[in-house]
């Protein structure tokens, strides 16, 4: 034996020997450690306190010492212990030399030993053999027992784990504070409430309801199966609770989203001079993360001494959730820069998320570095390679995207998750769907992160079905799941449907609450934000910066003025959230449309922040509707500063200036818009066209020309290099002429390299304008438009026309009465009949149905009826020509009935019609259907140019662009504009919206010329232009034709 003194005094050499390289810290005397006491050492939780590698060396010796003892055979008590020491060491090898000491010794049927047997085989993973004698045992005791649940237990095996207890119920045999933990571990991972209610029953019988450990595990139970409920009852009836205890229900309430209460109890926990550890600090912080409260997440972070990576990652991923992606990219540095803890994949997977969302394309490159230097590249990518695809996706490195998704596995989901999202980030929402299809074609089982993702893409029949789905796989408990379906029902105007999701909706989060209150502020449902606000702030999450950003908008569509300016107050007071740019911006467009515009003004001089174009642009866009010029000179002043070559700044002004009869002032600022270009514009040529500006000044919206509007194409040549502006002389209307230049670019671009000349009918004579018959009177007790008193056209009401019920029947009504009115007018259609007729039939038609005719009066024009005859782009007004055999003739109707119109035109054949002029009208025909075809809840409007184009695009037929279709209702002219060329603005339809798809095809060159009459509009080359249109309703299944008899 070596003395205890000398052990005192052991070298590190020597230690090394038994304990590897490391110094082993003990409290305890060296002797009291590595001297043998063959006496039971009864508790895990002492052999716990024991480093490994003493353990080890324990067993180590003990088994030497076994091996080595011939004088006696060791009693079952030495053997115990042996057992028991390799069991906390988890020797394998020396279990198996004393099983074989064991049967040497006789033992090897003895009840006491083959326990410990099992136990040990068990404690060292070895199940074949734990089980083996196991069921050589004629009867079990609970420790056996324990043994295999708890190897069940630590291997995940929780349904074997629940079948053994049963067993053991079932054999007499009664479970004990060892056993209980166990199978409610289990019950909480498989959620089986109903089986972890039986376990409790057994509990209170067996009298463990006191147990300490027992409790916590009831807890845990409890709360994972969402029964918080009985969780915090058992917390509450414990006799005395420990460290574990807290951090069980105040996680408890982290994960059933009872942020409020968590942080509440982990206050009670301080009072209770109960110290709280790093587990429970992490918690708290989640806790505040989730409601948004990051800044006290923080606080939080800063009392822990030695932060881990969890409490790093999850401060980064609190502020990365909120939208502070600049702070989470912050704090990942500081992470890096401390050298505490080394980033693991989960940190870097949301630190890249915040690199996407920054476009921060350096960044993310560098963690790419970083994290293959670290990980093997399977583990990375399998881990991170979603986060790093997608943040590639956004930043439009398209090469880079695709090798991260070929290292990626193809069959796991996460991959396709990436792909779909990368997809959606560039705006190509027709391959995530694709994608998503393809997944499920390869038998690819979706996660709640695939919903997630693919909602925000569907239209609102789709969206359906992945309603229906997500019922079929129970995902309907899964809080992002719901957020994204009430984002997509919002989306598609079924803003009923999104509020009944949220409103069943069992736990909510910061996002759950702004996508309902976002909802509400896109339909201009102000006082329902409003009060949804309220309800969040009595339930505990905190509104942030994007909360404010939508209840501001919803007020300003509202025209809540008062209500949003003490949202705006209350923001910075009583949350402290430091307004933004946009919450600015929503302050000058509520006070602005509610025709304040000197309101306005004063608040932007008091602005912190330097106004912005959005700032002046909202100004400018009410300046216009109100018809204030003052504050639309000094709002568009500002933006020619910001933006000098933005041409739409100058057009917008000149057209307030000439809608105000200040024709002088319009010409002064279409001349500088025409100088600040003038050094790379070319001299116009003697064969430009010439269309009258002062038409174009009065344009009624229905015409949108390339220069007029806010919903025109933006062309990437500036403006003033496509049209030039030339005053006559002595006169007030200005010349715009559209450059030679620019009508065969655009051809060349549009219709490929057709040649115009090929298509023109030679023998067909050039339009020209005929004697107009006096205006026709509309009996008195007939309900008129309010423009008709008004020889200006009242422009574009802001806002869809979007219905209820009542609505929707006189939308019907209007919209049968125009296409009876319309066929009947076809049935006129032939040789020698003047257009002039025409409309007084139409007249007469509209006005016995107690109906107005909608174009008479608009704007000044003064006819019932459109007659556009060959080249005749639209807006023909009718008179003395008589129709001649080959003709064509688009034919306008739009009725105003019960204060509604309703809208559609259609090309008639008069007499024998050429083939190609047959053939123009049948494809134009075709884009109209088509274009209806593809309509429905959540469908970009942009897809309705897109589809007409494309089917234009075959036959290389031009698709007029200045021309467009318009939401209709109460209003003959609203939003949305409907532009029938391929583009890229934004919006999307919505369910009980009622628009106009109305495409005009030409032979040949698609560039207009406006008559002298301000209202006529012909193909440049005169060749042929046919047109179809309806009004159409937005149904929640696609689209109902409005104006079909």
């Amino acid at each position: 034996m070596v003395s205890a003194s000398a052990m005192r005094v052991v070298q590190p050499t020597i230690l090394s020997t038994f304990v590897g390289n490391r110094l082993l810290q003990s409290a305890q005397p060296l002797h009291q450690l590595f001297s043998y006491n063959p006496v039971p050492v009864a508790t895990d939780l002492d052999y716990a306190k024991i480093p490994k590698e003493l353990r080890v060396w324990r067993a180590h010796r003990a088994i030497s010492i076994l091996s080595t003892t011939n004088s006696k055979a060791p009693s079952p008590s030495e053997l115990s212990v042996y057992l028991q020491l390799c069991s906390n060491s988890k020797s394998l090898n020396q279990g198996k030399h004393a099983h074989q000491k064991i049967i040497q010794c006789g033992l090897d049927q003895n009840p006491f030993i083959v326990t410990k047997l099992v136990q040990m085989y068990a404690d060292c993973d070895d199940l074949v053999s734990s089980r083996k004698l196991f069921d050589n045992l004629l009867k079990p005791n609970v420790f056996a027992w324990t043994a295999i649940l708890g190897f069940y237990s630590r291997h995940g095996m929780h349904e074997e784990c629940v079948e053994a207890y049963v067993e053991m119920i079932l054999n007499d045999v009664l479970p004990d504070g060892y056993v209980f933990p166990k199978v409610l571990r289990a019950c909480a991972q498989l959620s089986c409430l109903k089986v972890g209610i039986v376990v409790h029953k057994d509990v209170i019988i067996c009298g463990f309801e006191l147990n300490l450990q027992v409790c916590n595990s009831l807890i845990d139970m409890y709360s994972k199966c969402d029964n918080i409920g009985s969780a915090k009852r058992v917390f509450d009836e414990m006799a005395g609770r420990d460290l574990w205890s807290w951090n069980s229900m105040i996680s408890g309430y982290v994960c059933n989203g009872l942020l409020g209460l968590a942080v509440e109890l982990f206050d009670c926990m301080n009072l209770g001079g109960c110290e709280p550890d790093i587990v429970t600090l992490n918690t708290v912080m989640d806790a505040y993360c989730r409601m948004g409260h990051c800044n006290k997440a923080k606080r939080i972070f800063e009392q822990i001494k030695a932060p881990n990576i969890i409490s790093w990652t999850t401060l980064i991923s609190g502020y990365s959730r909120i939208g502070s992606h600049e702070a989470s990219l912050r704090i990942f540095r500081d992470m890096i820069g401390s050298s505490m803890v080394d980033p693991d994949l989960d940190s870097l997977s949301t630190v890249l998320v915040s690199c996407r969302h920054l476009g921060s394309l350096l960044n993310g490159k560098e963690i790419h570095g970083y994290g293959i230097k670290r990980e093997s590249g399977i583990t990375f990518y399998h881990s991170a390679g979603p986060a790093l695809l997608t943040m590639y996706a956004n930043c439009r490195r398209i090469h880079d995207a695709t090798n991260v998704f070929k290292l990626m596995d193809p069959a796991h989901v996460v991959s396709w998750n990436a792909m779909i999202l990368g997809f959606i980030d560039l705006g190509l929402e027709d391959l995530a769907l694709d994608s998503f299809r393809r997944m499920q074609r390869a038998r690819i089982n979706v996660d709640q992160t695939t919903i997630s993702t693919i909602l925000p893409a569907c239209n609102l029949k789709f969206g359906k079905q992945i309603h229906a789905f997500i019922r079929k796989i129970s995902f309907d408990l899964v809080v992002p799941v719901w957020n994204a379906l009430i984002h997509m029902y919002s989306k598609c105007g079924c803003i009923g449907s999104a509020y009944s999701v949220f409103s069943n909706m069992i736990n909510r989060d910061l996002v759950s609450w702004n996508s309902m209150i976002g909802g509400f502020g896109m339909h201009g449902h102000g006082r329902a934000a409003l009060h949804l606000l309220k309800e969040m702030n009595h339930s505990g999450i905190c509104p942030n910066s994007v909360t404010f950003t939508s209840v501001l908008s919803a007020c300003s569509h509202a025209g809540l003025v008062d209500e949003g300016l003490q949202v705006f107050h209350s923001m910075m007071k009583e949350y402290g959230v430091i307004p933004s740019m946009e919450h600015y911006a929503c302050i000058v467009d509520m006070l602005a449309r509610d025709g304040q515009l000197e309101d306005a003004v004063s608040f932007i001089h008091r602005m912190p922040l330097e106004p912005d174009k959005c700032i002046w642009g909202a100004l400018l866009a009410a300046c216009r509707a109100h018809q204030n010029v003052n504050v639309a000179k000094l709002a568009a002043e500002q933006l020619v500063q910001l933006e000098p070559g933005n041409a739409g700044h100058y057009v917008t002004l000149s057209n307030i200036y000439a809608r105000a009869g200040r024709w002088d002032e319009a010409v002064q600022v279409r001349k500088q818009m025409e100088a600040q270009g003038s050094g790379s514009e070319a001299k116009p040529c003697k064969s430009e066209r010439m269309v009258s500006a002062s038409a174009m000044c009065v344009v009624q919206p229905k015409i949108l020309s390339s220069l007029m509007g806010n919903c025109l194409r933006q062309s990437k040549q500036p403006v003033h290099q496509l049209f030039r502006y030339n005053p006559g002389p002595g006169s007030k209307h200005v010349s715009m002429q559209l450059s030679k230049r620019f009508s065969g670019l655009t051809n060349l671009l549009f219709n490929g390299s057709r040649n115009a000349d090929k298509v023109l009918n030679t023998k067909r004579k050039r339009l020209r304008p005929g004697k107009i018959s006096p205006h026709r009177p509309v009996p008195d007790h007939i309900p008129k438009p309010p423009y008709v008193k008004s020889k200006k056209p009242p422009g574009i009401a802001s806002g869809p026309e979007v219905h209820d019920e009542k609505g929707i029947e006189c939308m019907r009504a209007s919209g049968r009465l125009a296409a009876q009115v319309l066929e009947f007018a076809g049935t006129l259609v032939k040789p020698g009949i003047k257009t002039d007729e025409i409309d007084q039939a139409v007249h007469q038609m509209i006005i016995d149905n107690g109906a107005y005719p909608s174009p008479l009066g608009y704007g000044g024009f003064p006819k019932s009826v459109c007659t556009s005859v060959n080249e005749c782009i639209c807006h023909g007004i009718p008179d003395s020509r008589a129709l001649e055999d080959g003709d064509i003739i688009n034919i306008d109707v739009t009725v105003y009935l019960n204060g509604y119109h309703g809208d559609t035109s259609a090309t008639f054949f008069c007499g024998d019609v050429d083939d190609e002029g047959r053939k123009l009208v049948q494809v134009t025909k075709e884009c109209l259907d088509k274009a209806i075809s593809i309509c429905a809840p959540g469908v970009e409007l942009k897809k309705i140019g897109k589809t007409i184009q494309e089917h234009a695009d075959k036959y290389r037929y031009g698709v007029v662009r200045q021309f467009v279709g318009h939401g209709v209702g109460r209003v003959f002219h609203a939003d949305p504009v409907v532009l029938h060329f391929r583009n890229n603005e934004t919006g999307r339809m919505v369910v009980n919206q009622t628009f106009t798809i109305e495409p005009m095809l030409t032979l040949g060159s698609f560039n207009p010329v406006m008559w002298d009459d301000n209202w006529t509009v012909v193909t440049e080359d005169g060749s042929l232009s046919a047109q179809f249109e309806h009004t159409i309703l937005i149904t929640e299944d696609g689209a109902e034709i409005l104006t079909r008899c």
